[in-house]
């Protein structure tokens, strides 16, 4: 697995429900909120996040910064919420997101 902050692989991860810009923040500040690109990345949504970067995540408002760029966990992921997932249950969820999609696993 892949952490969806961190870009590093992990054996063990959670998944929860998170927001960020993946871009680094312009010099300029952050875009607007009638920005599109703005509302874009304030929609939280699902990652596999590994423990380190849950750790930073999972306190106070529920934001932090890793790898110089600005994340957030959703309310209902904090406090160990969030479910663990080894390879093995990751393999599973993947196989079940794609026959939901129709798509074909080997």
């Amino acid at each position: 697995m892949t952490c969806g902050c961190g870009d590093r692989d992990t054996p063990l991860a959670r998944r929860v429900q998170l927001r960020g810009d993946v871009r680094p923040v312009p010099l300029a500040g952050f875009a607007s909120p009638d920005d599109p690109a703005y509302r874009e990345n304030t929609a939280f949504r699902p990652a596999f996040v590994c423990p380190a970067c849950c750790a930073v995540l999972d306190r106070g408002d529920g934001t932090g910064a890793i790898g110089g760029r600005v994340y957030g966990l959703d309310g209902r992921s904090r406090g160990d919420a969030a479910a663990v997932y080894d390879e093995a249950r990751y393999q599973a969820y993947q196989r079940t997101r794609a026959a939901r999609l129709g798509i074909a696993t080997a």
